[in-house]
């Protein structure tokens, strides 16, 4: 099983990689397959990745749209690609799309 932590800083001051380290390091028996480090301004995360299916060794742990103002930290799987495909009309290149862009 993954792990997934964070911090984010409500007074808006920004954060530094030290200060998730250590909850990263608490968790570190969940990343045998990787870990990736987020942090932007006031917001920082860490992925602790634990492949499970042979998708999941292709997936992202996480995920922003272009301009980074939506974030998503995923370690999931989804079972009903066929009819999100229609409903997100992502139909053409929804083989290619990483669950964790397809949450996003």
């Amino acid at each position: 099983m993954s792990g997934i932590v964070g911090l984010v800083s409500f007074d808006q001051k920004p954060l530094e990689r030290s200060q998730i380290a250590k909850m990263t390091a608490a968790l570190l028996h969940r990343g045998r397959d990787g870990i990736a480090t987020y942090i932007k301004g006031n917001v920082a995360l860490s992925c602790l990745h634990t492949s499970t299916t042979a998708e999941s060794f292709s997936d992202s742990s996480y995920s922003s749209d272009l301009s980074e103002r939506y974030f998503v930290s995923f370690h999931g799987r989804i079972d009903n690609r066929e009819e999100l495909s229609q409903v997100t009309g992502l139909e053409e290149n929804l083989a290619e799309i990483p669950d964790s862009e397809l949450v996003l």
